[in-house]
Parts: C-alpha cells; sequence; structure tokens
C-alpha cells in the first residue's frame, strides 16, 4: 500500500463522513510532506490534482460505502510548486545536480518498495527541470529492475514446480516475458514488486484519448433509430435509415454505424437457446479486418492490424481452454509485436458474447505488456442493441487507437524471434490445476 493510500486511510477511518479533500490537507503537515512527495511523480498541476481527487474518492467510498458528494474546489497549487521548487533548488552546477540525482533516484527506489509510484512511459515536458528527467529515468529503470526480479521468479516457478492455469495465468505469462493487467484483477505476486495500477492507468491513458466522442446529432439520430427495435422491427427499413446517417456522418463515426447495420443483419430475433458454437463464432458472427478481406493467405496476411482468440459460451464445461486461448494469445501477440516498427499491436479474446481488447507493447527490452483497455458484451438478439449504445464514445476511442498507432506492415524477418522458445504447456502443472475458486476471471 502506497503512503498516500495509508494516509488517505487512516484520515477517513478518523473522520468518517465528515472527511473532505480540504480537511486531510488542514489535519497533519505529514499529510502535505506525502503529497509533495507524490506530486514529483507529475509534470501537470492539473493532471495531479486530477489523480488525487480521483484516488481520495475511491478510497473514501471504500471505507465509508458511498460516493464522495463535495464539490468544493481545492488549491493545491502551493503544494505542487512547493514539490518542484525542492527538486530545482538542487540544480546548481555538476557537483550539485550529481548529488540531487542520486537523491532523488534513492527517494524513488524506497517508494518503489511500496509499491512504486512512479508511472513508467510518462515523457516529462520541455519545461521539466534536468532532475525532473533524471528522476523519472532512475524511477523507470528501478520499475524495470522489479519487472525482471518478478519475470525472472516466474521462470524458476515454472521449471520447479508449475503453475496452476486458472489461478496463476498472470505467471504463465510472466514467465514467456509478457506483464498482464487487468483491471481488479492483480497477480498478488506482482503487486509485491509494482504499482499494478499505475501501470495500467498510464498506458490507458496513452492510448485512451477520452476528449474523442461520437457527434451528439448522430448519438441522438442512432439512439432514436435503435428505440422500440424488437423482433417485429422491419429490418430492411431500419438499414435504409441508417444508410442514411452513414452517407452524412464523418469516416470515424461511420464506423460505429457500421457496426450497428452488421447487428441489424447478423442478430437474431430471439436469444438462442442452443450454444454458439466456435466455428460458427468464426465464421458467421466475426467479420474479418479489412487487411485480411484483401489479403487473404494460409499464412500471416501483411494488412492485418489485429488478431482474435474465439471461444463459445459453453466454454465453463471445460475452462482450462479459455484460458490456454489468452496464453497462446499473449505469446502470440508478443512475437508479432517484435516485429512491428513501433512494437504495438491490438488483440482480442471473444468468450460467448464477452470481447475483451488487449493493447499489447514494449515495456522495456525483453518485456512486453499486455493491457486491457476495453471489454464490451455482444447483444444476443436484436432487442438488446440499445444497450451497445453506451459503449458508442469507447468504440471511437478504440478506432482511433487503431487508425493512428497500428502498424500497417509487419517486418517479413524472424531475427526477433525468440530461439527455441518453450511450449508454455511445459509451465502447467496438472497437479496444480484441482482449486475450485480461480482467482482470475476471464469475462
Amino acid at each position: 500500500m502506497s503512503d498516500l493510500t495509508q494516509a488517505l486511510e487512516d484520515y477517513i477511518r478518523l473522520k468518517k463522513a465528515r472527511s473532505t479533500i480540504q480537511g486531510f490537507i488542514d489535519s497533519d503537515e505529514n499529510h502535505i510532506e506525502v503529497l509533495m512527495i507524490w506530486f514529483e511523480t507529475f509534470v501537470e498541476y492539473g493532471d495531479a490534482l486530477k489523480f488525487f481527487i480521483s484516488k481520495f474518492k475511491q478510497v473514501y467510498k471504500d471505507n465509508i460505502k458511498k460516493p464522495y458528494k463535495s464539490k468544493a474546489k481545492v488549491d493545491m497549487k502551493r503544494i505542487f510548486q512547493q514539490s518542484k521548487s525542492q527538486a530545482n533548488a538542487m540544480v546548481n552546477g555538476n557537483k550539485v545536480l550529481d548529488e540531487a540525482t542520486n537523491a532523488a533516484s534513492e527517494r524513488l527506489i524506497l517508494r518503489l518498495k511500496q509499491p512504486p509510484k512512479i508511472v513508467p512511459g510518462a515523457s516529462p515536458s520541455s519545461s521539466s527541470s534536468t532532475v525532473g528527467a533524471s528522476s523519472f529515468t532512475a524511477g523507470a529503470s528501478s520499475i524495470e529492475g522489479k519487472l525482471d526480479s518478478y519475470i525472472k521468479s516466474c521462470k524458476d516457478k515454472s521449471r520447479k514446480h508449475g503453475f496452476n492455469l486458472q489461478t496463476e495465468v498472470h505467471q504463465v505469462l510472466a514467465s514467456n516475458n509478457i506483464i498482464l493487467l487487468k483491471k481488479g484483477q492483480v497477480c498478488p505476486e506482482l503487486a509485491k514488486h509494482v504499482d499494478t495500477e499505475y501501470l495500467l492507468n498510464n498506458i490507458r491513458t496513452k492510448a485512451i484519448i477520452k476528449d474523442v466522442t461520437a457527434d451528439n446529432m448522430m448519438y441522438v439520430s442512432l439512439s432514436m433509430l435503435l428505440r422500440d427495435v424488437n423482433s417485429t422491427t422491419d429490418r430492411r427499413k431500419l438499414k435504409i435509415e441508417m444508410n442514411r446517417l452513414f452517407e452524412v456522418a464523418s469516416k470515424e463515426d461511420g464506423n460505429i454505424i457500421e457496426i450497428f447495420a452488421n447487428l441489424v443483419t447478423k442478430l437474431p430475433n430471439f436469444e438462442r437457446l442452443s450454444p454458439v458454437g466456435e466455428m460458427e463464432l468464426i465464421d458467421l458472427n466475426r467479420d474479418p479486418p479489412v487487411g485480411i478481406r484483401e489479403f487473404y493467405h494460409f499464412a500471416l496476411p501483411p494488412g492485418a492490424l489485429g488478431y482474435v482468440e474465439v471461444k463459445p459460451p459453453d466454454f465453463e464445461s471445460n475452462p482450462e481452454l479459455a484460458f490456454m486461448d489468452l496464453i497462446r494469445l499473449g505469446i502470440f501477440s508478443r512475437r508479432l509485436m517484435l516485429r512491428k516498427n513501433n512494437q504495438k499491436v491490438i488483440v482480442i479474446q471473444c468468450i460467448g458474447y464477452h470481447m475483451v481488447f488487449y493493447l499489447v507493447s514494449e515495456f522495456s527490452e525483453g518485456i512486453a505488456q499486455m493491457a486491457e483497455i476495453l471489454s464490451i458484451d455482444v447483444p444476443k438478439e436484436i432487442g438488446q442493441m440499445g444497450h451497445l449504445l453506451q459503449k458508442v464514445d469507447d468504440l471511437k476511442r478504440l478506432f482511433q487507437l487503431y487508425e493512428h498507432q497500428m502498424e500497417t506492415r509487419y517486418k517479413n524477418s524472424r531475427a526477433l524471434e525468440e530461439e527455441n522458445p518453450a511450449s508454455p504447456i511445459d509451465a502447467i502443472n496438472p497437479k496444480r490445476r484441482k482449486q475450485r475458486i480461480p482467482s482470475f476471471s476471464l469475462v
């Protein structure tokens, strides 16, 4: 648990429902010191304030069991500026600079043990001090060292004892140099080394731009079209109306309309009773990317940007198959990522009607991070189409990530692939598969 989280919990447990953000700042001078240390990881005041308020609300809700409703504005610029002035004051000549860098590095390493608060991959602005840049570099290297230690322990465990597939899927992937990050599902061993919440939030912040939203008129028009849609709806007329909306929509919004038009074509009138088979999901219920349709070949298509593992809804009869799909998808996506110039690839796991989108990218040389960036439930029948409207903005952000950050080609070289890669099957210990309650959920 971080120092800030501990301080917030102690304060809220003492004050209970009377807790406020301003009260936390004023109640103890040690709180200001904790905030100053925490603010050192941020470049912009707005980002620091936003993350702190979000953290306070989360801890408040966890302890009081009610949302924090106070809307009083809080000015923390003085504390933020003090945290920066301490670092800037140390910049005075090469000798003092070296001393400041070492001091900042030692402080960061101490904080990383509790666990770390440095957000990896965040680049300081040009106006940041030299000490800030040095501190960031030291923090990133420390996190890399922590991840290396975690991966090494997982590899040792894979050779000595093996893993329970359903409860230790994080460690199976880590033994293949892949750090799996899912919201609310953390490997206890990984949590001892790094702050996974900050890792995941940083990836999502950089990948998903919250300012991107669907056009208001398009959203309203689409909502009106889907209102009261049911098994008796004239699908032909509905598609004609959607086509008219598509003609006046932007390219990005047009992608959203295409999704709903496709659902109008394929969704049944009633939820089916028999389970959907795996081949039926692949062949009938999923459209391949445009690149695959244009360059289709038995080998990997050179124009493909995303890859999918699919399991029918009855996977619960043998859940290990779905877990093996996730491991196979992770290992394949890492090898593919290494053949992309920008070291990024999007992959999807479908389990019945639940879809999980992962962004696989390089954290550092030899370490890949597989982060869940979006999950959605596909409608089971035409009457449920309206439920997908709440995901319209998320889908548009995903399309933008797909269009602007994914490389359309990969290197036709196998030099980057590992020599004699070990099969993940070898890391699974059959004797450890019998735990009744998995600690990890795929849906």
